[in-house]
């Protein structure tokens, strides 16, 4: 009856190309909208990263004062936020060149890495006041860092 006389339509398929086009715009759009909300929170993230180094630079402070000593195989406790930070700072350089916060940042990394210097010596005489001393320069460095980042964002 029906049999052989009925034609058979075959649709034509996609070509790779065509099947790849949606996806790909969606992928540069998703990137691009992930990229602009992690910029857009650069001072949260940059004062994240602030609140930390304090918060370790006060705990070292305490165990100098209390002469404990940190053994090595918990030195990452303290040096983990300074390499977290660095990492944010690289990144954040090649998106803000030469911006102020990020220069008084920078400075506020090297004023904590001097501080962990003292890891070794924190149950030592006299390691209090060298702790509290390079505390002091690191509070400095944050209090620039926190006044730059209010600067830029008055200026809009």
């Amino acid at each position: 009856m029906l049999g052989s006389q009925v034609g058979r339509v075959k649709a034509k398929a996609p070509s790779v190309r065509e099947r790849r086009r949606p996806g790909a715009g969606l992928c540069v759009l998703l990137l691009a909208v992930c990229a602009g909300c992690y910029w857009r929170y650069y001072p949260q993230v940059m004062e994240t990263h602030l609140a930390l180094l304090s918060s370790y630079s006060e705990k070292l402070e305490s165990l100098a004062e209390d002469h404990h000593a940190v053994p090595p195989d918990a030195w990452g406790e303290f040096t983990y936020p300074l390499e977290r930070a660095r990492d944010f700072s690289r990144i954040a350089a090649r998106r803000f060149p030469g911006r102020a916060s990020l220069e008084r940042f920078d400075v506020a990394l090297d004023r904590y890495e001097d501080l962990l210097g003292d890891l070794g010596q924190l149950g030592a005489p006299g390691a209090a006041q060298a702790i509290a001393g390079k505390r002091h320069a690191l509070d400095l460095a944050i209090a620039a860092t926190r006044q730059a980042l209010r600067d830029e964002a008055a200026a809009g």
